[in-house]
């Protein structure tokens, strides 16, 4: 029906047109972009591609491993043959996605580590919880009812809750 509506309108195929769907997974293409997929390196660059990893060892000081890294599914899987020990979940809920399958795998974990904004079901199982900072509080400046900005300027980011160093060594 939306895309009818936009055909109609002429709203698709020019500048500032379009459809765009925003869904509860909307952050999920800054996460990839990023290098969040286990077979990419940020930018989409093939983490098989030694050309690609010795351009990150470069700004990193380290070379990530060849090869990809394993998705939520090989996790699970992992976690439940007792091959993975411990796991960090930052900003989602693999309860939700797999159910039945991420808490039982879950459980079988020595430590489980969860950084979200809000409580979850994965925080709930989780052996530590640490905060992660929303868009609002990064800036710490929220708008208040009498068009007055609160805020002291001292939230930390959500990497300044993973490395107190960070905010030194990434510029945020």
């Amino acid at each position: 029906m939306l895309v009818r509506l936009a055909r109609e309108l002429n709203c698709l195929g020019v500048a500032g047109g379009g459809i765009y769907p925003l869904d509860r997974a909307a952050n999920t293409q800054g996460a990839c972009d990023m290098g969040t997929l286990p077979e990419f390196l940020p930018g989409y660059r093939s983490s098989a591609d030694p050309r690609c990893r010795a351009e990150l060892a470069s700004s990193m000081g380290k070379e990530p491993p060849a090869g990809p890294g394993m998705s939520l599914p090989e996790m699970l899987d992992a976690a439940l043959r007792g091959e993975l020990r411990a796991l960090y979940i930052m900003g989602e809920n693999p309860l939700e996605l797999l159910p039945g399958r991420a808490a039982e795998a879950l459980l079988k974990l020595e430590l489980l580590v969860v950084q979200d904004i809000f409580p979850t079901a994965a925080c709930q199982m989780a052996h530590v919880v640490l905060p992660a900072a929303g868009f609002l509080e990064k800036r710490a400046l929220i708008p208040a009812w009498r068009e007055e900005s609160r805020g002291s300027g001292r939230f930390p980011t959500s990497w300044g809750v993973q490395d107190p160093t960070a905010g030194s060594s990434l510029g945020s």
